[in-house]
């Protein structure tokens, strides 16, 4: 319902736009930049981490049953390599959390026009907006 009286208002003359399209289509595609790379770490990292964990549990109980349990080269190997993914998988996270930054490019882009028939289009719109509210103007003038 609120969209729906932005739009309304902006067709009728009520406000002034003061964004441009282009500059929210940009926000938008960043956003979901951002966040596609951090969901495809996460998915690499979180099946890297459970491929670790398995081979670190593997290898632990390998040597529990051979009665010589012991920190072995392979299990800190294991266990950095179980640190640095756990460290990539907070770093995406925090990726996806920090605050977009604003782009200078949006305030010194130069508007394009649009096409002819997109004038066109925009121009009858403006004068029935106009005429509309000439009409409704005129109509509370005769009611007073």
């Amino acid at each position: 319902m609120f969209l729906l009286d932005v739009v309304l208002g902006l067709l009728m003359g009520k406000k002034k736009s003061t964004f441009s399209p282009e500059a929210i289509v940009d926000q938008l595609f960043i956003g979901l930049k951002k966040i596609l790379q951090s969901l495809i770490i996460l998915l690499i990292c979180s099946v890297l981490l459970c491929i670790l964990l398995g081979y670190l549990i593997d290898r632990t109980l390998n040597l529990l049953d051979n009665q010589n349990l012991h920190l072995s080269n392979s299990i800190i190997l294991l266990i950095v390599l179980i640190v640095v993914d756990l460290a990539l998988i907070f770093w995406s996270l925090q990726k996806i959390n920090e605050k977009p930054q604003t782009h200078q490019k949006e305030e010194t882009r130069v508007k394009t026009s649009g096409s002819p028939i997109e004038s066109a289009v925009a121009a009858l719109i403006f004068d029935f907006v106009k005429e509309r509210e000439s009409k409704r103007v005129e109509e509370v003038r005769e009611k007073l």
